[in-house]
């Protein structure tokens, strides 16, 4: 049983204690039994409410506001949804997750599959299963992203302030995917609500509408740089690097899907507190308020002095 379903099945069994409750007379034995019942239910709503350890195959339902009918839903409007929540938990777990990629014999192309279940009767709505996966700390990596994107998607329907501050912390990558998502729902005049237990939102039309305004107003840049300074090396567990230019400050960013890490290892070896001369792709996201993020990633390394790629 999922944590929806104890949910669900805690929710009914307390509604029934609670309308017994109301119903049956004061009693010195009844009432105080009725009375630790209810309490015991709530103590396990609240337990479920806060865990934290999810199950190894993540479920996520996506809900509209539409009668399920017996054609079912429309097969272009599920083909964009899903895709997109796809590309945006991919993102997600690829860019900022990087440790999940390149833990070695852990993960494979397949961890990031989705598969469609039969849905509750009653509403139009998606079930989706992510993959089983062998290792816990995948499955973590899994449910952190999808928190995340719910936090991202919960922000970009409040404000843009909030919606500035929660997009910081994504890479640029997951831009097209949030706007592929809140454009098809938007089109196709819906509310939206997930599930994602024991995470849950959900979104009117009228804050569909302002995310995808919000969010269709975010334009992204790429320019390419040619810097020298001192390469300070890079954590081959993240792929996170540090290169301080000869002028500002220092950068900060991940290496390119292009490079090995063969290739990482090398420059590390032979570059790391030396001067060096680095090819960078800088992805500058702005907002619709004017807010600017940028984000590094580091294509080629070599020695000022001609060498060559070390």
């Amino acid at each position: 049983m999922t944590t929806l379903d104890q949910r669900e099945s805690l929710q009914a069994e307390m509604a029934q204690w609670q309308e017994l409750f109301v119903s049956t007379p004061p009693d010195p034995w009844a009432s105080p039994m009725l009375s630790a019942r209810l309490q015991e239910l709530l103590e396990q709503l609240q337990e479920l409410a806060h865990r934290r350890e999810r199950e190894s195959r993540a479920e996520i339902f996506i809900i509209f506001d539409r009668p399920a009918r017996a054609e079912g839903m429309e097969a272009g409007f599920t083909a964009q949804v899903l895709v997109n929540w796809q590309k945006m938990i991919v993102s997600r777990y690829l860019t900022v997750d990087r440790r999940a990629r390149h833990r070695p014999g852990q993960r494979t192309e397949d961890d990031d599959a989705l598969y469609l279940m039969p849905s509750p009767c009653g509403a139009e709505s998606l079930r989706i299963s992510h993959t089983d996966a062998p290792d816990p700390d995948t499955n973590a990596d899994r449910w952190a992203a999808i928190d995340a994107i719910i936090s991202l998607l919960e922000s970009s329907a409040e404000s843009d302030e909030a919606f500035d501050n929660v997009l910081g912390e994504f890479h640029p990558h997951v831009v097209p995917a949030l706007q592929g998502f809140l454009r098809t729902i938007h089109l196709a005049e819906r509310s939206c609500r997930i599930l994602a237990p024991p995470s849950e939102t959900s979104l009117s039309r009228a804050q569909i509408a302002e995310a995808y305004l919000r969010v269709s107003a975010v334009h992204t840049q790429e320019q390419m740089l040619h810097l020298l300074g001192v390469f300070c090396g890079v954590i081959l567990l993240s792929r996170e690097f540090e290169f301080q230019p000869e002028q500002g400050a220092s950068i900060h960013g991940t290496l390119s899907e292009e490079v090995g890490e063969a290739v990482a290892i090398g420059w590390n070896v032979h570059l790391t507190n030396a001067r060096a001369q680095a090819k960078l792709k800088i992805i500058t996201v702005s907002t619709r308020s004017g807010q600017k993020h940028s984000s590094y990633e580091l294509i080629n390394l070599a020695s000022p002095e001609g060498n060559g790629q070390a």
